[in-house]
């Protein structure tokens, strides 16, 4: 597994796990120096043509700053079609160079579904915003975006928020991060409130609640796991989807990672 902080810096990382994945990834990636979010971008797309499987990944931080990328979704996609290209200004390792760097900036997710999303013909979408600042406890919120999703074809899938080291939902944000998840989680997958009038609205759910006993010495650092913690959620992710697994496949038991 990949630790980001092991690495000399931020842009050491996009291009060594770039060039890990390549030639099936290209990735919209910079964080600058100073580690300034509003200039920081990553995104990464990857699609592997003989088993026609892509995967896209867009990097928020919640709610705090908008959702921004250089590539627009049909770029995008005729870097994936096309033959590689190699040099790191064909894997998006350049600097944005402000707001005006970026070919798409939405600050309500909505949006971005809606304008750039759409454009690669998803089938799910796998969201969470962790311990960022977010407005998905509130129902208009919630609804919005999750109907903007069915509407196109995408079946929405809400991760719920791992628990830190410390058994606690975001560490010093513990207290306001778990009364928050609990909302969202009893709106995504539980009892619907009843400010949200279409009841048929249908989310599915990973439901990690289940990290909160995952033993401490399976953390490399406050908040972020080694394996093979993240293998058993994408076992789960997997099952969600229908995916089979080989017959000589053994899945990961999770009893071990309380030990």
């Amino acid at each position: 597994f990949v630790r980001e902080k092991s690495f000399s810096s931020w842009n050491n990382y996009f291009n060594v796990t770039t060039s890990a994945l390549a030639p099936m990834e290209y990735c919209d990636c910079f964080r600058p120096a100073n580690n300034n979010l509003d200039n920081s971008v990553e995104n990464r797309y990857f699609y592997d043509k003989a088993r026609d499987n892509r995967v896209i990944y867009l990097l928020a931080y919640g709610h705090k700053i908008p959702m921004h990328g250089r590539w627009n979704s049909s770029t995008a996609m005729s870097l994936l079609s096309g033959p590689r290209q190699e040099g790191e200004a064909a894997r998006g390792l350049t600097q944005p160079s402000g707001n005006n760097g970026f070919a798409w900036q939405f600050a309500d997710w909505k949006e971005a579904i809606e304008a750039h999303v759409s454009g690669f013909g998803a089938k799910h979408l796998l969201f969470n915003a962790g311990v960022w600042p977010n407005q998905f406890h509130e129902p208009e919120t919630f609804l919005n975006f999750t109907e903007s999703l069915i509407e196109r074809g995408i079946q929405p899938i809400w991760k719920s928020t791992t628990y830190s080291q410390n058994h606690m939902l975001g560490g010093i944000l513990a207290r306001k991060t778990s009364r928050r998840d609990a909302r969202i989680w009893r709106q995504m997958c539980g009892k619907r409130s009843s400010k949200i009038p279409n009841a048929t609205l249908q989310t599915w759910c990973v439901d990690l609640g289940w990290t909160r006993n995952v033993n401490s010495s399976r953390y490399w650092d406050r908040l972020h796991f080694v394996e093979p913690v993240y293998r058993v959620m994408n076992e789960e992710l997997l099952e969600l989807l229908g995916h089979p697994f080989p017959s000589n496949y053994t899945k990961h038991q999770k009893d071990e990672l309380y030990r």
